[in-house]
């Protein structure tokens, strides 16, 4: 194995253009397809309202700065390593944003009392934090836990107007609205220019076998960046503050475990422990105000989450008949792909005859649950193993890869990022 340089003729005096050279190095391939994944990671994060504060001195202000960009770059590195996560919570955000969309605008013409209406980036703009209700002005018999603001969900927010706890929906009009987005639309132009060129130029290296695993790897993540790109086309980007307003009055406490039971559910959250009145990043909300509990507002995020998992990894069968290190290694990488791309039937399949024959007559026992989760937690290792090996597999193909796949293409001249 060794290191080949690539020595270009130097044109003569007076030559009006140079082309592109017809090939291109191994660090080309990889900055590629780093500046595509970084590009299109950070483009997509639509984050919510992070808590409120006032930071008085400079050193709190250079730390309120550096926690929200930490937050940035924690979730984007969660984008990067599990991007089946970003895309069923844009499905998940985008079938709650269409239904209740519609209920806010039924709330408005029955009641006449809200004068502006609700659009998507509304509705988007509630789930994620930017509105909540203050009871500053209002007299309370016994002194409240939760404080008096609180920030409400799309849903929330519809149930305590409906209640008559507040007078009326925030009345924030579009241009408003736009003036709190923060979203950058060159970036996001850029962000889908690069992934439709590094497409195009990955279908002609496909038709003549020029392409690499790496690419093949970085192509999966553009599929899901797009797909999130179209889903979150009206959310509102990097709102930095809630907008209160006053409640007509305190909820009883019926009122109080209905709101509370209609706010959204938060991953990881630890059992028994009080929740912040900010709306977490891995905040799940309802799909509409009349799902019931036997569903709850999981049900389009799993379905986002096996559409990408099968999705993320039927792509990488692409590199089926690719040239590998060694035999063993292209098997692997085959039955890697296909056991990201099966999983979820595979896991559904599994846990169904399980059951069958598990099921007792007082029902499902203890030791038969215990014993699904047992094969969950096997399956989910097999993933996390078949993903590793795919990402490690990726770079380590880089130095094997066939002449061909060295050679530019006609795209080379189209503008781009790397």
């Amino acid at each position: 194995m060794g290191f080949f340089y690539s020595n270009c003729t130097i044109p003569p005096e007076g030559t009006a253009a140079v082309a592109s050279p017809s090939i291109r190095g191994t660090l080309e391939i990889i900055w590629g397809c780093f500046s595509l994944l970084l590009l299109s990671t950070w483009s997509i994060l639509y984050l919510n309202v992070p808590p409120n504060s006032t930071p008085i001195t400079d050193t709190q202000k250079y730390w309120r700065k550096s926690q929200r960009l930490f937050s940035k770059l924690k979730w984007m590195a969660l984008n990067i390593l599990a991007p089946e996560w970003p895309l069923a919570k844009a499905w998940s955000d985008h079938c709650s944003v269409s239904s209740f969309v519609r209920q806010f605008d039924k709330l408005r013409k029955d009641c006449g009392e809200d004068g502006v209406p609700w659009t998507r980036a509304h509705v988007y703009l509630a789930n994620m934090g930017g509105f909540g209700i203050k009871f500053e002005n209002i007299r309370v018999q016994t002194p409240v836990e939760d404080g008096d603001h609180w920030v409400l969900d799309a849903h929330q927010l519809l149930l305590v107007r409906e209640m008559g706890i507040i007078d009326q929906l925030p009345a924030l009009t579009e241009d408003d609205l736009e003036g709190k987005n923060r979203a950058d639309t060159l970036l996001n132009l850029l962000a889908l220019g690069q992934i439709v060129w590094f497409v195009i130029q990955l279908i002609e290296r496909l038709y003549y076998h020029r392409t690499t695993q790496l690419e093949i790897v970085t192509f999966a993540f553009s599929i899901c960046a797009a797909i999130i790109f179209v889903l979150v086309w009206n959310k509102p980007k990097d709102v930095q503050t809630t907008i209160f307003i006053n409640a007509a009055r305190y909820p009883t406490p019926q009122e109080l475990i209905r709101i509370a039971v209609a706010g959204p559910f938060v991953f990881a959250r630890k059992r028994g422990k009080r929740g912040s009145i900010w709306i977490p990043n891995n905040a799940i909300h309802w799909e509409s105000a009349s799902d019931g509990a036997k569903d709850g507002p999981m049900k389009q995020f799993n379905l986002g989450s096996a559409f990408a998992l099968i999705v993320f990894g039927a792509v990488h069968c692409l590199a089926w008949n690719f040239t590998f290190p060694t035999l063993v290694e292209k098997r692997m990488w085959q039955a890697s792909s296909v056991l990201s791309a099966a999983l979820v039937p595979l896991t559904i399949l599994l846990l169904v005859i399980y059951w069958r024959f598990a099921e007792t007559k007082d029902g499902r026992s203890l030791k038969a649950k215990r014993g699904s989760g047992v094969i969950f937690l096997l399956l989910a290792a097999v993933f996390v193993f078949a993903r590793l090996f795919i990402i490690m597999e990726a770079f380590r193909s880089l130095a094997y890869l066939p002449s061909g796949a060295f050679l530019t293409t006609w795209t080379n001249a189209w503008p781009h990022v790397g």
